[in-house]
């Protein structure tokens, strides 16, 4: 079936928070440390090893994906959700308005954004 990509919106709440990881991850990244991001979910998508990137939502658009790595299913006591492993290069899209929403939403095949991330880092990450 090939990859599937997903999208999820980061609450309004937890926006600086997530900035200031990316700066923590940019700088760590820029000394040569090795890092990850992870992304948990309540409801987790089907078919998991098929997932391409995760696409994110703020401020009423999408701006953002990260690659998906990995997935770990079943982190509550009766298995549901898990955890989404990101790679921590961010690429930077044209953004494309769309509302906030809980949980995920699938991106439809064939379902393009523009890249906009500097080409140092989309360089550094096809190394």
């Amino acid at each position: 079936m090939g990859e599937r990509d997903i999208i999820v919106t980061i609450p309004k709440s937890r926006v600086k928070h997530v900035e200031e990881e990316e700066r923590q991850v940019a700088e760590g990244l820029a000394r040569g440390e090795t890092w990850r991001y992870y992304w948990e979910m309540g409801r987790f998508p089907t078919d998991v090893d098929n997932l391409g990137k995760c696409y994110f939502v703020w401020d009423k658009a999408i701006r953002a994906w990260h690659k998906i790595l990995e997935a770990d299913e079943g982190f509550d006591w009766e298995g549901n959700g898990g955890k989404l492993w990101l790679d921590p290069i961010i690429h930077e899209i044209e953004p494309v308005p769309m509302k906030g929403f809980q949980g995920f939403r699938y991106v439809k095949l064939g379902q393009v954004f523009k890249d906009v991330t500097p080409t140092d880092k989309r360089e550094e990450a096809s190394e």
